[in-house]
């Protein structure tokens, strides 16, 4: 009799257990898409040069902007700002401004390796020395970290140059949007080189990335912008040109090599 009824009751639907293992199977299926579609993500990310450029961009300006929180104030952090010796822009270099963001692990030294890097004297810093962090001597990133393109660097984004009106002005965080403030690098002065690693065989500065003030990323931006402008009257700005000198507003991407008693040197590739 018990038999007859196990057999009625699998003709007219499931059993508890059917059920349960129905469940079971569902939960297992929503468990993998879960772990797939991010490693899917990651993989299409992955194989667009573009978008991985963009994305880590974003990273670095992202961290500048959770650092920056860190620091009381309407700017955003630098080296000297770091060390509480903010009149000291000789401390404002390419290297020391990637460095200390690397030391306090706000980003790996990966990130600022551009994947479609063609420059063979920049690559990966593989050996970052952590322990040396000590604020209490001020030390706060490891000096071995390069950003000097005619020797060894260890980054491959420009930023703006972090001294003079340009530090007291742009980079701010309630700057206007449209300011570039990092990206891939570009020629020397803004002039189109077919020579130049940043320039395609017809000298063409294209296919390149600049984050704006705002945050965003933007593609195949031009190198004199048109809504950035610096003086008075209102000049085109080139954003890979020092057109107001040392000290001046306009705005320029680059790597800054030193900046010593108001001598500013700075690297194009």
């Amino acid at each position: 009799m018990q038999r007859q009824d196990e057999r009625i009751r699998r003709r007219h639907g499931f059993s508890r257990q059917d059920l349960l293992a129905v469940l079971v199977t569902l939960m297992v299926l929503f468990v993998l898409a879960a772990l797939l579609l991010p490693l899917l993500t990651y993989q299409r990310v992955g194989q667009n040069p573009m978008v991985r450029e963009g994305v880590q961009l974003r990273g670095i300006y992202q961290s500048i902007q959770i650092m920056s929180e860190d620091f009381a104030g309407d700017r955003y952090v630098t080296p000297a700002q770091v060390l509480q010796r903010e009149t000291e822009s000789s401390l404002n270099t390419t290297a020391s401004f990637y460095s200390m963001m690397i030391m306090q692990n706000y980003f790996s030294p990966n990130l600022v390796i551009s994947r479609r890097e063609s420059n063979p004297r920049v690559r990966e810093m593989t050996d970052y020395d952590w322990d040396l962090f000590d604020p209490a001597e001020g030390i706060r990133w490891d000096d071995a970290f390069q950003a000097d393109l005619t020797t060894t660097s260890n980054t491959s984004y420009a930023h703006l140059l972090l001294h003079g009106a340009r530090l007291d002005r742009h980079w701010r965080t309630a700057d206007t949007a449209h300011v570039p403030l990092l990206g891939n690098r570009g020629p020397r002065d803004g002039v189109p080189d077919a020579s130049s690693y940043t320039c395609d065989d017809r000298g063409r500065w294209h296919d390149q990335m600049v984050v704006t003030a705002d945050g965003a990323s933007h593609r195949n931006m031009s190198m004199t912008p048109a809504n950035l402008t610096y003086g008075d009257p209102p000049q085109p700005d080139n954003v890979f040109a020092m057109e107001d000198g040392p000290e001046g507003e306009d705005v320029i991407l680059t790597f800054t090599k030193e900046i010593r008693d108001g001598r500013v040197v700075i690297q194009h590739d």
